[in-house]
């Protein structure tokens, strides 16, 4: 059995095909995101802030944004545990299967000792920024560094 991905307009491209396990994991991770959608579509509007610049003329102007929600925790009260909840409810793998998933990419990255792609080097991008997360040592940051500048200097030739 093959399963085939569809893009932004419903088609399938010609050129990708993936086998059954594949597919599987497409949908279910597809799903995943519609769901995360709706949860975050649902949580309240945030609230606005008053940004200001100076004009040429020298008078400042200002005007009502909305503020970014960078820390979802903060918008979901009980934090990932909501998110969990929701997800299992619905048959789907936990924000927390979900990023524990992702994290693994970077400890193949570490003891393979490189990045082999633009996907793999934003998710180490990601997790070095994780300054939160006590789970990676300061030597496992540093080496993470060093494998990203490797990475960089590779994709600059």
């Amino acid at each position: 059995m093959k399963g085939e991905t569809v893009n932004a307009r419903g088609r399938v491209p010609k050129s990708q095909s993936l086998d059954a396990a594949q597919w599987n994991e497409y949908a279910q991770d597809r799903r995943f995101v519609l769901e995360w959608c709706s949860f975050f579509d649902s949580l309240p509007q945030p609230e606005t802030m008053i940004v200001g610049e100076r004009a040429a003329d020298g008078t400042l102007i200002s005007r009502e944004v909305p503020t970014p929600q960078v820390k979802l925790a903060k918008a979901f009260g009980k934090g990932a545990r909501t998110v969990d909840d929701r997800m299992a409810a619905a048959g789907l793998p936990t924000l927390t299967a979900m990023r524990e998933r992702v994290w693994q990419t970077v400890s193949k990255v570490l003891k393979r000792g490189k990045c082999r792609t633009d996907a793999e080097y934003y998710l180490v991008i990601e997790r070095i920024n994780d300054v939160g997360d006590l789970t990676l040592s300061t030597e496992e940051r540093e080496r993470l560094e060093q494998i990203l500048r490797q990475y960089e200097t590779r994709r600059s030739r």
